[in-house]
């Protein structure tokens, strides 16, 4: 069995074009890219197409009170924090088309919106639906995607 076995290391001609064409398939590939786990700062990628993106999870302090009636009649406080200053994008991210996605990441009883200004930078909200008492941390995740070029 072994000696049917043969490997070479040489390519003829048609085995170079094949790898070639399967090359070609490739649509897309990152051309630049700023990854980091700590929180408040944005992860980002640029890819050939044009597509940017960037991500990251922000971390807030929540203790401002805002009373809301439900449906139901019920009082619910509701809890909320808006970023005084907006969060600026990486530089040169985004030139058009930014939108994103805000959700909060450490409460089931929040949820989470974004402000866009543009292309250049967002303000981040938070809000909570129960009794707090002191400031209460909130991290909320966010993604955003535009074009480069």
């Amino acid at each position: 069995m072994a000696d049917e076995l043969k490997y070479t290391s040489e390519f003829d001609g048609s085995q170079i074009d094949a790898l070639l064409n399967k090359v070609g398939l490739i649509a897309d590939y990152v051309v630049d890219q700023y990854i980091t786990g700590d929180r408040n700062k944005w992860s980002w990628r640029k890819w050939n197409s044009g597509v940017s993106e960037c991500w990251g999870w922000f971390e807030f302090k929540i203790s401002a009170l805002i009373e809301w009636n439900a449906l139901s009649g019920n009082d619910y406080n509701i809890y909320g924090h808006e970023t005084r200053e907006p969060l600026s994008f990486p530089e040169n991210l985004f030139v058009r088309g930014t939108t994103g996605n805000v959700t909060m990441v450490n409460h089931v009883t929040g949820w989470a919106s974004c402000r866009s200004l543009g292309n250049t930078s967002v303000y981040l909200r938070g809000y909570l639906t129960y009794t707090l008492t002191g400031d209460n941390t909130i991290i909320l995740g966010c993604s955003f995607k535009g074009m480069w070029k």
